[in-house]
Protein backbone atom coordinates (compact mmCIF):
# COMPACT_ATOMS: atom_id res chain seq x y z
CA UNK A 1 0.00 0.00 0.00
CA UNK A 2 1.06 3.53 -0.71
CA UNK A 3 2.03 5.73 2.04
CA UNK A 4 -0.33 8.69 0.62
CA UNK A 5 -3.16 6.06 1.65
CA UNK A 6 -2.71 4.77 5.09
CA UNK A 7 -5.55 5.38 7.63
CA UNK A 8 -2.52 7.18 9.83
CA UNK A 9 -2.57 10.06 6.95
CA UNK A 10 -5.72 11.37 8.31
CA UNK A 11 -6.32 9.90 12.19
CA UNK A 12 -4.37 9.24 14.89
CA UNK A 13 -4.93 7.12 18.75
CA UNK A 14 -5.27 8.80 22.45
CA UNK A 15 -4.96 6.53 25.23
CA UNK A 16 -6.90 7.85 28.59
CA UNK A 17 -7.27 6.33 31.85
CA UNK A 18 -11.01 5.72 32.40
CA UNK A 19 -12.14 8.00 35.60
CA UNK A 20 -13.40 5.64 38.00
CA UNK A 21 -16.54 7.14 40.15
CA UNK A 22 -15.63 7.45 43.68
CA UNK A 23 -18.68 4.88 43.91
CA UNK A 24 -15.95 2.46 42.18
CA UNK A 25 -13.48 3.27 44.80
CA UNK A 26 -15.62 3.20 47.74
CA UNK A 27 -16.48 -0.39 46.44
CA UNK A 28 -13.33 -1.69 45.57
CA UNK A 29 -11.72 -0.55 49.06
CA UNK A 30 -14.47 -1.96 51.18
CA UNK A 31 -14.01 -5.52 48.63
CA UNK A 32 -10.51 -5.51 48.86
CA UNK A 33 -11.35 -4.86 53.12
CA UNK A 34 -13.74 -7.88 53.38
CA UNK A 35 -11.86 -10.43 51.07
CA UNK A 36 -8.46 -9.69 53.00
CA UNK A 37 -10.40 -10.05 56.57
CA UNK A 38 -11.79 -13.21 55.21
CA UNK A 39 -8.28 -14.83 53.94
CA UNK A 40 -6.60 -14.26 57.09
CA UNK A 41 -4.31 -11.82 55.36
CA UNK A 42 -3.55 -13.61 52.25
CA UNK A 43 -5.71 -12.20 49.64
CA UNK A 44 -4.75 -8.95 47.85
CA UNK A 45 -7.09 -8.17 45.52
CA UNK A 46 -5.92 -6.47 42.52
CA UNK A 47 -7.19 -3.24 40.25
CA UNK A 48 -8.68 -3.50 36.76
CA UNK A 49 -7.26 -1.02 34.57
CA UNK A 50 -9.44 0.66 32.86
CA UNK A 51 -8.87 3.16 29.51
CA UNK A 52 -10.67 4.84 26.64
CA UNK A 53 -8.98 4.36 23.36
CA UNK A 54 -9.97 7.47 21.24
CA UNK A 55 -9.38 7.78 17.78
CA UNK A 56 -8.94 11.48 16.26
CA UNK A 57 -9.14 13.39 13.28
CA UNK A 58 -5.38 14.65 12.78
CA UNK A 59 -6.47 18.21 11.46
CA UNK A 60 -8.48 19.24 14.48
CA UNK A 61 -8.30 16.45 17.27
CA UNK A 62 -12.25 15.82 16.58
CA UNK A 63 -12.89 12.19 18.27
CA UNK A 64 -14.55 9.94 15.66
CA UNK A 65 -14.52 6.78 17.28
CA UNK A 66 -14.56 5.48 20.82
CA UNK A 67 -12.96 2.17 22.65
CA UNK A 68 -13.88 1.67 26.27
CA UNK A 69 -11.53 -1.33 27.59
CA UNK A 70 -10.96 -2.95 30.71
CA UNK A 71 -7.97 -5.05 32.05
CA UNK A 72 -4.16 -4.55 30.66
CA UNK A 73 -4.23 -7.30 28.67
CA UNK A 74 -7.21 -6.19 26.23
CA UNK A 75 -6.09 -2.10 25.92
CA UNK A 76 -2.58 -3.44 24.71
CA UNK A 77 -4.53 -5.87 22.11
CA UNK A 78 -6.97 -2.96 21.24
CA UNK A 79 -4.33 -0.76 21.14
CA UNK A 80 -2.42 -3.13 19.16
CA UNK A 81 -5.14 -3.72 16.53
CA UNK A 82 -5.51 0.01 15.92
CA UNK A 83 -2.12 0.95 15.35
CA UNK A 84 -1.85 -1.91 12.77
CA UNK A 85 -4.86 -1.27 11.00
CA UNK A 86 -3.74 2.95 11.15
CA UNK A 87 -0.88 2.18 9.31
CA UNK A 88 -1.84 -1.22 7.20
CA UNK A 89 -5.55 0.14 5.62
CA UNK A 90 -6.37 2.75 3.34
CA UNK A 91 -8.73 5.50 4.89
CA UNK A 92 -11.81 4.03 3.25
CA UNK A 93 -11.63 0.09 5.19
CA UNK A 94 -10.68 1.78 8.08
CA UNK A 95 -13.49 3.86 8.12
CA UNK A 96 -15.55 1.24 7.70
CA UNK A 97 -14.24 -1.15 9.52
CA UNK A 98 -14.44 1.12 12.74
CA UNK A 99 -17.94 2.48 11.76
CA UNK A 100 -16.34 6.19 11.39
CA UNK A 101 -18.25 7.80 8.81
CA UNK A 102 -16.09 8.91 5.79
CA UNK A 103 -16.74 12.60 5.81
CA UNK A 104 -13.99 12.66 8.59
CA UNK A 105 -11.39 11.87 5.89
CA UNK A 106 -10.76 15.65 4.81
CA UNK A 107 -8.14 16.66 2.83
CA UNK A 108 -4.77 15.00 1.54
CA UNK A 109 -3.97 14.11 5.17
CA UNK A 110 -0.68 14.92 7.30
CA UNK A 111 2.62 12.89 7.21
CA UNK A 112 2.82 9.81 8.85
CA UNK A 113 4.80 9.23 11.89
CA UNK A 114 5.24 5.87 13.62
CA UNK A 115 6.10 6.86 16.84
CA UNK A 116 3.02 9.80 17.08
CA UNK A 117 0.33 7.37 16.75
CA UNK A 118 -0.33 6.94 19.92
CA UNK A 119 -0.52 10.60 22.46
Amino acid sequence: MQTAQVAARWFVLRLDDAPTTREDRVRWRVGWVVAYVVSLGFWDLGVKQRALIEVLRRDDDTVVATFPETGERLISERLLELRTALLGLDAATFCQRYAIPASAVVGPGEDVVEDELVR
